[in-house]
């Protein structure tokens, strides 16, 4: 009787999502499903850091964003960061009646926004250091304590990279190790200490950024690694993450050849997005691209180009473009003549507030 409970219940949840879902994309406006899209650092909309959450409101009533990504440069005090958090949802929920994801790369060790800001948080180590899944379930646990306690409901973490290339400098500690199995145990406790708090968990950089020896910050980075040699290792703990469950995958900037017959970032790539995440792993949750800003894209591409082709590969979420309203211009444009259906923006829009659905029950 309790088994027939229990997914009575989910499937009467899942009833009440699926039709909450339609509701709200059917309110929204071409444009309002376009900045749906978009995860931005509120500093693009003034071009100075932000620090409050005052004179904003213009600037998201013509960009109501889907989510924030808050740096180093919009944190100063513990007070002054819940109160911008705070204004940031306010001003998106007053503009579309919808709660914008408030992000954060909080990693543990070196990558650790808050933890580097001079707020009084919990350390917490870098992954490498971390010896078994206690202590990967203790870190997504304090770290997703201490991100709730402030606001947030999304972290950019863990990182599932198998650490192939150990002289790999951009990854390095921020892997669980060498070993898929080891990644991918570590990195599903670490997952879970996050949903204990109801901080969406992020599986980053698919589909593994560990044999690379460039950083994606800088330029271009190419991985030699045959398709068969990265199914059998970097693939594994994206793999266990998704059959576990979670809420993001971010696609990195790397250039595969073995995936995708040429040069071009795994994060434009429908053959790395919709054939190999979506169709072959059966993945339905959100595919977020690594920040757009970096030279890796930047040194290739418009912010126009960058986010129309990454939403003809098949991403959902527009991760910090280096130019917010050149990116904006570009989709709409797309949708106006053709260039992207807007059936293909309501798509992702839908993965979108399922998703923020869940995190506001």
């Amino acid at each position: 009787m309790r088994a027939t409970a229990e997914s009575t219940a989910a499937a009467d949840m899942s009833v009440e999502s699926d039709q909450w879902v339609e509701e709200r994309l059917a309110e929204l406006t071409l444009e309002e499903k376009i900045s749906q899209l978009f995860f931005i650092v509120p500093d693009i909309l003034t071009g100075t850091p932000v620090l409050e959450p005052d004179n904003l409101q213009d600037a998201i009533g013509q960009y109501p964003v889907g989510g924030f990504l808050i740096a180093g440069s919009n944190i100063q005090s513990e007070r002054q960061l819940k109160t911008l958090i705070e204004g940031l949802k306010e001003a998106v929920v007053a503009e579309v009646g919808l709660m914008p994801f408030i992000g954060i790369d909080e990693e543990g060790g070196f990558v650790r926004r808050l933890g580097n800001s001079g707020l009084a948080v919990p350390a917490v180590p870098a992954m490498s250091f971390m010896r078994d899944a206690d202590d990967a379930y203790e870190a997504g646990l304090t770290i997703g304590s201490y991100l709730s306690g402030y606001g947030f409901n999304v972290d950019f973490a863990p990182v599932l990279d198998v650490l192939v290339n150990p002289l790999n400098l951009v990854i390095g500690s921020r892997s669980f190790g060498e070993d898929a199995a080891v990644v991918s145990e570590l990195g599903l406790a670490f997952i879970d200490g996050l949903h204990v708090n109801r901080i969406a968990a992020t599986a980053k950089h698919f589909p593994g950024h560990g044999a690379t020896a460039g950083d994606t910050h800088m330029g271009a980075a190419v991985s030699s690694r045959s398709a068969e040699a990265i199914r059998e290792t970097e693939l594994v703990p994206f793999i266990r993450a998704i059959d576990a469950g979670v809420e993001f995958i971010m696609v990195g900037h790397m250039s595969i050849p073995s995936l995708t017959g040429s040069d071009v970032p795994t994060s434009l790539s429908g053959d790395v997005i919709t054939g190999l995440l979506r169709t072959e792993l059966g993945y339905d949750g959100l595919v977020i691209t690594d920040a757009l800003n970096m030279q890796a894209i930047t040194d290739y591409y418009t912010a126009g180009e960058a986010a129309i082709l990454t939403l003809e590969a098949g991403c959902d979420i527009l991760l910090a473009p280096s130019d917010l309203a050149g990116a904006f211009a570009g989709v709409l444009a797309a949708v106006q003549d053709g260039t992207l259906e807007e059936a293909r923006i309501d798509q992702s829009v839908r993965r979108i507030l399922a998703l923020k659905w869940y995190l506001s029950d």
